[in-house]
């Protein structure tokens, strides 16, 4: 094995025990800045808060009964 694969091996390693640790919503905002790197951290933080608000949203309206059935 040559030496920088050696290096990015460790480089590797080091990554995925650093990944691992993470907690679920930080694997996703990680999974989401490498999908999308050109949105900021704060962009895509922005982003999630909308949809959690939008899903509470849909859940207390249903929790309500306010909502339409469609055939």
């Amino acid at each position: 094995m040559s030496q920088a694969a050696a290096i990015n091996t460790k480089l590797i390693d080091s990554l995925a025990q650093i990944i691992l640790s993470l907690t679920d919503e930080e694997q996703q905002l990680l999974l989401q800045k490498i999908q999308h790197p050109a949105l900021a951290s704060e962009e895509i933080q922005r982003q999630r808060e909308v949809l959690k608000r939008d899903i509470e949203l849909g859940i207390e309206q249903l929790r309500q009964g306010d909502y339409s059935e469609y055939d």
